[in-house]
């Protein structure tokens, strides 16, 4: 009868709707924890200050003094934090 074809088409679709959820929902997920493990900025504290004071009294520019602390401690800052 044309009411099973009909409620087997719905069937269909509302599967589909559920796995599309089930994707989002997987995505979403995925997206959430890459940004909670992404590097983030740290503040310039005193210690780092003095870590990065006689870097740039040897003329370290700001990109190598970021890009070698963040190679050796997986940690960044923003060049414009160094003075």
């Amino acid at each position: 009868s044309h009411w099973g074809v009909i409620n087997r088409l719905l069937d269909v679709k509302l599967r589909v709707i559920q796995i599309s959820v089930v994707i989002v929902t997987s995505k979403l997920r995925i997206a959430k924890q890459r940004h909670i493990d992404k590097p983030k900025n740290i503040k310039m504290t005193a210690e780092l200050q003095q870590i990065i004071t006689p870097l740039i009294k040897e003329k370290w520019s700001p990109d190598c003094i970021s890009g070698r602390f963040f190679m050796e401690s997986d940690e960044k800052f923003s060049n414009g934090a160094i003075k």
